[in-house]
């Protein structure tokens, strides 16, 4: 009697694609049943336990497909495929350092960008690292726009299109202001560039007024940071916003009416 063994190739295919032009870092997890997450393999060490995979990129998508020549019962599994993942510590030793770096291969950076706002180990760089690079880049943009024919109103109107979302996004994520630095610098291109390089020949205040009260509606910098401050004081106050709640990860209201109660 002939015994045939069924014999199976095992093949799970990841591609991905990437807005940028660069160097991709692809790698393979596996999760077996009541197991914690675990590296499998990455695009250096492709090699594993009969695993192999091959990075296949071009300029700005892949292919990075897990295979084995045979598969088992063992090989039964949650497989997870990603890239261009990083990693940033705080308050962890080189040792530490090292063996996270093994244990999830992730590269470990100084600082990373999540959501448009750089961040480091030491929150003290996030006035550096954003507040600054802003008022570098809207110092360029304006001079820019100060070359192209635009009338007063249109460049009135040009600030409050282009400059306003990109500042208040930054005042939402990171209000860290503990002075007027920011607002007095701002205020100093805006007025050059409203004026087209020229001498003021409206106040600034009078500019900023309600246009029902004869002003031109100019942006007030200041007044939208302590906005966006209230807005999160309003927030934690009322824990009407599941997104928080969820994000903290307590029972808020609870600890909240507890608290009433027990004064």
């Amino acid at each position: 009697m002939e015994r045939r063994l069924s014999v199976q190739l095992l093949c799970l295919y990841c591609s991905y694609e990437t807005e940028f032009i660069s160097s991709s870092y692809t790698y393979w997890y596996i999760q077996h049943p009541g197991q914690p997450l675990k590296l499998l393999l990455t695009e250096k060490d492709n090699e594993v336990q009969g695993f192999y995979a091959t990075l296949h990129e071009g300029k700005r998508n892949g292919t990075f497909n897990l295979e084995k020549d045979v598969s088992q019962l063992k090989d039964s599994a949650v497989y997870f495929c990603g890239g261009k993942t990083k990693m940033l510590v705080k308050n962890i030793t080189n040792n530490k350092q090292k063996k996270l770096k093994e244990i999830m291969g992730l590269q470990i950076v100084n600082k990373i960008k999540y959501l448009g706002i750089w961040m480091r180990a030491k929150t003290i760089m996030l006035w550096q690292d954003n507040y600054i690079k802003i008022l570098k880049q809207i110092k360029k943009d304006l001079d820019n726009w100060n070359k192209m024919q635009i009338s007063f109103l249109g460049r009135i109107a040009t600030i409050k299109m282009n400059i306003l979302p990109k500042v208040l996004y930054l005042f939402q994520t990171i209000p860290i202001l503990t002075n007027n630095f920011f607002f007095t610098e701002l205020d100093k291109m805006v007025m050059k560039f409203i004026w087209a390089g020229k001498r003021a020949k409206i106040k600034k205040k009078y500019l900023q007024n309600d246009r029902g009260r004869g002003g031109f509606g100019l942006l007030d910098w200041e007044i939208y940071y302590k906005a966006t401050i209230l807005v999160w004081i309003r927030d934690w106050v009322k824990l009407g916003n599941k997104r928080i709640l969820t994000l903290e990860g307590h029972d808020l209201q609870t600890v909240a009416l507890i608290s009433v109660e027990s004064d």
